[in-house]
């Protein structure tokens, strides 16, 4: 064999074994969670390890604000973008000083850098406007899928507030605020970036925005949200053949989500559809996963916060990818105390979970198979270490950076 016959085979061998082996990996994690802690006006901030799913702490984060315990409607009170050239936005509100604190993350540990995950503020709060409040369920929060405007509902005034973000993630209020319809609670902007829905509990309508070339929010319609209960949560589809909107209503002794079309040039709600279980009160938390194919719930026994209450439960039900339809495919009782806010994730080989917050200042996890949610992964992770909190606490959101 001559030398360079020799070389070539070599070659060939090294590679054959490079492809061969576990493919090498610069991080061990898949993406960072976040979690506002409103009562002692922290961020939890945890690596989502990709190996095994599990929740990483690597720090806490002063908002610079101050939170309020809210109530049993769980607003979106945190939201983020993606990340971009390993760096994302986190935006969280301040329910009882009335103001947004914006944060930059750095996905890797770098040089100057602590840990991965770390999230640093973007400048101090800023005001969601004179005259302008949260109130007592806290207030939502918003961001366009570019991270180039940030939106809020305000509870306590009954308008929404319009922020323009600026490079490394601070934020300028921008014109003036728009009336939304009274006490809004949830709030999410469509995935293209087109609309912008808002929903009322003491109604049971959704408003529903048009966002302009420039962010500007321009009114569309309200459209009452059909079956039992109070429209509060809402998700907007991302990878149906269909623009949808889901809307989970909070309502007594059962768990009620209800679909409409979506008008894409309009932003206006079509052809509404209920699905309705007889099970549980929802809790006014329904997510789409990332792939659309399963919808999950958290389910609350009881409108009121109760020590000795039945079991929460987690509903699953599947998504038809031409019509946005839903089928039930399971309920299963859950440990978490009057669980919240939601995301998924996943391992390096493709598993996903299902992460949620609980009362109880806990994170739980599920292992996601298809739709059904497998047993609680424990032990749990706390959501925040501060000592001296109480055993309870204000229901809480988390956003998952990717």
């Amino acid at each position: 064999m001559t030398t360079k016959a020799r070389r070539l085979s070599l070659a060939v061998l090294v590679g054959a074994a490079l492809t061969s082996t576990t493919p090498f990996r610069a991080h061990e994690h898949n993406a960072c969670v976040e979690v506002n802690n409103s009562s002692n006006n922290r961020l939890g901030v945890f690596e989502l390890l990709g190996a095994t799913g599990r929740l990483k702490r690597v720090e806490e984060v002063a908002t610079g604000g101050t939170g309020v315990n809210g109530g049993y409607i769980s607003i979106p009170q945190i939201a983020s973008t993606s990340a971009v050239a390993g760096r994302a936005c986190v935006f969280a509100v301040n329910a009882a000083t009335h103001d947004v604190s914006a944060f930059q993350v750095t996905m890797e540990q770098e040089p100057g850098t602590p840990c991965p995950c770390h999230t640093r503020p973007a400048g101090g709060p800023v005001s969601i406007g004179g005259g302008a409040s949260f109130g007592p369920l806290g207030g939502g929060v918003a961001v366009t899928p570019d991270g180039r405007a940030v939106y809020t509902a305000n509870p306590g005034s009954s308008d929404i507030s319009s922020f323009a973000v600026r490079p490394g993630c601070g934020i300028q209020r921008v014109g003036p605020r728009l009336p939304a319809p009274p006490e809004p609670a949830d709030i999410q902007v469509k995935p293209d970036g087109r609309c912008l829905a808002v929903s009322s509990p003491v109604t049971d309508r959704i408003a529903m925005y048009r966002i302009g070339s420039n962010r500007q929010l321009v009114p569309a319609a309200q459209f009452a949200v059909p079956g039992r209960g109070r429209a509060s949560g809402i998700e907007f589809s991302s990878r149906l053949e269909r623009d949808v909107l889901y809307v989970s209503k909070a309502a007594a002794g059962r768990t009620v989500i209800v679909r409409f079309d979506v008008e894409a040039s309009s932003c206006r709600l079509q052809t509404p559809s209920v699905t309705e279980l007889r099970r549980g009160r929802t809790s006014s938390v329904a997510r789409l996963d990332p792939d659309n194919r399963c919808l999950f719930t958290a389910d609350h026994p009881s409108s009121l916060l109760a020590v000795n209450h039945p079991p929460s439960t987690i509903s699953a039900f599947a998504v038809d990818s031409a019509t946005g339809n839903l089928t039930h495919v399971t309920t299963v009782d859950d440990v978490a105390f009057y669980p919240a806010g939601m995301v998924f994730g996943r391992t390096f080989d493709g598993t996903r979970f299902l992460y949620y917050t609980s009362f109880t200042r806990e994170i739980l996890q599920r292992p996601l198979v298809g739709c059904v949610p497998g047993p609680v992964v424990a032990p749990n992770e706390r959501a925040s270490l501060e000592p001296s909190l109480p055993s309870t606490g204000p229901l809480r959101t988390l956003a998952l950076i990717e």
